[in-house]
């Protein structure tokens, strides 16, 4: 979920489930669709059961997947792809790539870029464990995506002690942004209240390029622990069918 700068997105992210997969996206069995593009949170797209891939134009295009009936999502583009699990609206199954830290706390805050914190997993976990916005629920570990490209998982929430500084988060003082992105314009991802967390954040080569890829769950606003091992459970089946492309390498 992102937010325009007064506002925070309410979120929580990839909960202790290990992120495998099988390695390649050749041989899926049965008919492939193409995922649509299009969505948006006042007009979500929802899918019946079966295989899914990433068309051009989104975050990780040639990523395939498979969706039990009745998730939808209000987001498929280059910067996000968001799916939301039957009767749980405001959860959220996240893929990203390349975000960049921002200001959590106080004026500036999910607009002030970072720049003295790297866009690599390794260092951008390191700030997510030690900002004082924040609390480290679960501390990092590594785990996989896809099976073949290591990644590291972490689960957060937002510090009692965190100083947000705007009223527009319900939670105030209690909350913290996270992440932008060049594709995001103004807008900022973060957590309030008792939510809880994680990402898991793996360097991958694409192309010949670097980039930092990130899974996540998001249980929603107001959601706390409970919530997040809910969700976990949703996604379990489609985390593990993740298939990456070929063109995609551990970076």
């Amino acid at each position: 979920m992102k937010s325009v700068p007064s506002l925070v997105a309410f979120a929580g992210i990839l909960s202790g489930v290990m992120l495998i997969g099988v390695a390649d996206a050749s041989g899926m069995a049965g008919r492939v669709r193409t995922l649509p593009a299009g969505c948006s949170p006042n007009h979500r797209c929802h899918f019946a059961e079966g295989a899914y891939r990433l068309g051009s134009g989104t975050v990780l295009p040639g990523l395939q997947f498979t969706l039990p009936g009745g998730w939808s999502s209000g987001e498929n583009d280059q910067g996000e792809l968001n799916l939301h699990p039957p009767g749980h609206p405001h959860a959220t199954l996240f893929v990203w790539m390349d975000l960049l830290a921002v200001k959590s706390t106080g004026p500036g805050h999910g607009t002030t870029v970072l720049t003295n914190v790297g866009v690599t997993p390794n260092a951008l976990v390191h700030w997510l464990t030690k900002n004082h916005a924040l609390h480290v629920v679960s501390r990092p570990r590594p785990t996989k995506i896809a099976v073949r490209i290591p990644a590291t998982t972490l689960t957060i929430g937002v510090s009692k002690s965190a100083h947000y500084g705007d009223p527009h988060c319900p939670a105030n003082p209690r909350c913290a942004d996270l992440f932008t992105s060049g594709l995001w314009g103004q807008n900022s991802y973060g957590i309030g209240g008792a939510e809880e967390a994680q990402l898991s954040l793996a360097k991958i080569k694409q192309n010949g390029g670097q980039h930092t890829l990130f899974v996540g769950l998001d249980a929603g606003t107001g959601s706390n622990h409970s919530g997040l091992i809910t969700l976990r459970k949703l996604v379990r089946s489609i985390v593990a069918s993740f298939r990456l492309p070929r063109s995609v390498s551990a970076g």
